[in-house]
């Protein structure tokens, strides 16, 4: 088991196509404390893809992808 520590999300951007569809887009690093007391790192840069449907936004897509943090 592992403690959460923190996250952070950094240049999220968002571009339209049109009035029902959109993308966001940014990176984001977070950090959990393990049992051995040892910190682990997670950077990724992410692409969420959103569709309107009925008046209402919802997630259709979503992609994650890992870094070496620095």
């Amino acid at each position: 088991m592992s403690i959460f520590v923190g996250v952070g999300v950094f240049d999220p951007k968002v571009r339209f196509f049109g009035d029902s569809l959109a993308m966001v887009y940014g990176r984001e690093t977070s950090a959990r404390k393990a049992k051995d007391g040892t910190e682990q790192s997670r950077c990724l840069i992410w692409t969420d893809t959103w569709f309107k449907r009925n008046g209402n936004w919802q997630i259709i897509a979503a992609q994650d992808t890992r870094f070496e943090c620095k």
